[in-house]
């Protein structure tokens, strides 16, 4: 999931701004930044969820209630503060906070399900992140609907070895 998510996350981060503009032919240009973060946001959202599951999954929800409980005061309490200095990017900031903290926390309950074939993979995948984003870098010109689907080419064929091994050698391989 991580894998995955990674690339929507800081892919929507690089190209919001494009993409709010095609989508929306320059009309709502401040909604870009806001997108942005939102990227963000909702890849943690996403992956702290998969990670609730599995305590749910497990019959440890109890693990799952505080975090859920915290994150989201930080979720009110950042809003309530941000949004009456930066309007709407202080609320999406604030959603950030929340779902960006769930997920560190859900991490944390979760550590003993990790191996380490899934931080080799982790690991594996970021050249291919980071070759998505030298090539959004290095086209900031040209139109999105070419960025985006470059991109991900990009991204899928340099981790679709570690993603490749990740299965073979995983548990729930079938």
């Amino acid at each position: 999931m991580a894998a995955l998510l990674l690339p929507i996350a800081v892919g929507g981060w690089m190209v919001g701004e494009g993409l709010i503009d095609l989508l929306y032919r320059g009309k709502f240009a401040g909604a870009a930044p806001i997108f942005q973060v939102l990227a963000v946001s909702y890849a943690c959202l996403a992956l702290g969820t998969f990670l609730g599951n599995t305590l749910l999954a497990e019959d440890r929800q109890k693990w799952y209630f505080s975090p859920l409980v915290i994150s989201s005061l930080v979720a009110i309490g950042g809003i309530w503060w941000l949004v009456p200095r930066f309007g709407g990017q202080g609320a999406a900031w604030g959603i950030l906070m929340a779902h960006g903290l769930l997920l560190i926390s859900l991490v944390v309950v979760n550590w003993r399900n990790f191996s380490a074939l899934l931080g080799q993979t982790l690991v594996g995948v970021l050249p291919a992140l980071a070759a998505m984003v030298l090539l959004l870098r290095a086209l900031p010109e040209a139109p999105v609907l070419l960025r985006i689907p470059l991109a991900a080419a990009v991204y899928l064929a340099l981790a679709f070895y570690p993603l490749l091994r990740l299965r073979r050698r995983s548990r729930w391989a079938s």
